[in-house]
């Protein structure tokens, strides 16, 4: 005789099936369809390009790279964007590291946000400006940047960077 198949501990406990969480395997172009949704829910009038929904809509592409490309998200998570002049954005890093991160992920933005604007053309670059960490807890810093604070607080630790070719990555 066969024994009868075992259920599944959902179905034995509660009498219903559990269900597999859905992936989601969402192209670029639906991503950013997807974020230029949700950036239109932010402002209740018309979306048009300001200052203020810059910022906004790196907010929420940044929500959106969250799951997605956690690499990414890592390197911009605290990040804000800074409008220099019309259609150009700058992303200030504290190391190379998170700039170089960024550095591959850079067209997918510039591509957000001219979809996100009906732009022809917007430019987003990223730059290292090393004094972010002069006033930052070192506490809070990720590897890369503490290794960076390390060795711009002490003279000695920089030095052995430099001598042992040691990366902050």
């Amino acid at each position: 005789m066969r024994a009868p198949r075992a259920e599944s501990a959902g179905s034995a406990v509660d009498g219903t099936e559990q269900k597999q969480p859905e992936r989601q395997n969402l192209s670029l172009g639906k991503l950013e369809e997807q974020a230029k949704l949700s950036v239109k829910k932010i402002d209740l009038e018309k979306f048009e390009y300001s200052v203020e929904n810059v910022r906004c809509a790196w907010e929420n592409l940044k929500e959106l790279v969250r799951n997605r490309i956690p690499a990414m998200y890592n390197a911009i998570s605290s990040r804000s964007v800074n409008v220099v002049e019309a259609h150009h954005a700058v992303v200030v890093f504290s190391n190379e590291g998170a700039l170089n991160t960024f550095d591959a992920f850079k067209e997918r933005a510039e591509n957000y946000f001219k979809q996100v604007f009906s732009l022809d053309e917007f430019i987003v670059e990223g730059t290292v400006d090393r004094s972010v960490l002069a006033s930052v807890d070192p506490s809070t810093l990720s590897t890369p940047d503490f290794c960076v604070y390390l060795q711009e607080k002490y003279e000695t630790v920089g030095r052995l960077f430099d001598e042992f070719s040691l990366k902050t990555q």
